[in-house]
């Protein structure tokens, strides 16, 4: 999964590149990023010239190729959450209702603002369990919110495994390590939602590469996947995990 997008520099030949050399299957987002990061003319052209964008991205192919994307997102939200985000996220069911594609969602760093996107998209009739939300655990520090968020069926997703520090220089929380994060998936398959978890790298700095020091991008396939057998998960909760609900997302709907 490759989430860059509007604002982020995207790159689909050089995806097309690295999955052709490495005999990798790569999926592609497409949409708009946090409001802060776009250029001024993305806007003022309202909610359906966004929603067409993304569609001939998903159908057609994105950003001047023909290189077609298989996600809508990663589509960027802040706290407090802007008008102009709004209107994405509106184009972004729209595109879903055109297309099937699944969404993801990078939310606002308040711990609040995951189920405001939830029920945002809930009130439109979105289906939930099409609705990936990332990074909550640079978010979500506490039992009653992450359980009351998967209640409402999206997918929840921490994917900053590997950034084991507590610093986190963007906001002042303190970051769990990759063994906090287990408990925290522990915690939501006790509550019943095993179907509703996802887990990631979020790779985006240069210095989590493995040529830099950093773990890269086989970090849960070498250690967090036999962390999880040594912490008593099982086969079955690995497997719905890595493949069955990855593979219910990305098939277009």
């Amino acid at each position: 999964m490759e989430l860059t997008c509007e604002g982020l520099k995207p790159n689909p030949s050089g995806l097309r590149a690295i999955s052709e050399a490495t005999d990798t299957h790569i999926v592609m987002g497409c949409g708009f990023y946090v409001e802060e990061y776009q250029q001024d003319a993305t806007f003022g052209r309202g909610v359906d010239s966004y929603a067409a964008e993304m569609i001939a991205q998903l159908t057609e192919g994105a950003w001047g190729t023909d290189i077609r994307s298989g996600i809508i997102g990663e589509v960027g939200c802040q706290s407090p959450w802007t008008d102009h985000e709004k209107q994405v996220m509106e184009a972004a069911i729209i595109a879903q209702q055109h297309t099937g594609a699944a969404i993801n969602v990078h939310p606002g760093r308040h711990p609040d603002q995951p189920q405001e996107v939830a029920e945002f998209l809930g009130a439109r009739g979105v289906d939930l369990g099409r609705v990936v939300i990332s990074h909550i655990d640079r978010t979500i520090f506490d039992a009653e919110r992450l359980v009351r968020l998967a209640d409402t069926g999206v997918i929840v997703e921490f994917d900053l495994f590997g950034q084991e520090t507590t610093f986190y220089g963007i906001s002042n929380v303190d970051m769990p390590n990759d063994g906090m994060r287990l408990k925290w998936i522990r915690l939501l398959i006790e509550h019943g939602h095993l179907d509703r978890i996802a887990i990631s790298h979020d790779i985006c700095y240069c210095t989590r590469l493995t040529k830099l020091g950093g773990h890269g991008y086989t970090h849960i396939f070498k250690n967090v996947l036999p962390l999880m057998r040594e912490r008593g998960f099982s086969e079955a909760e690995i497997d719905q995990i890595m493949v069955h609900t990855p593979t219910r997302v990305l098939a277009f709907a």
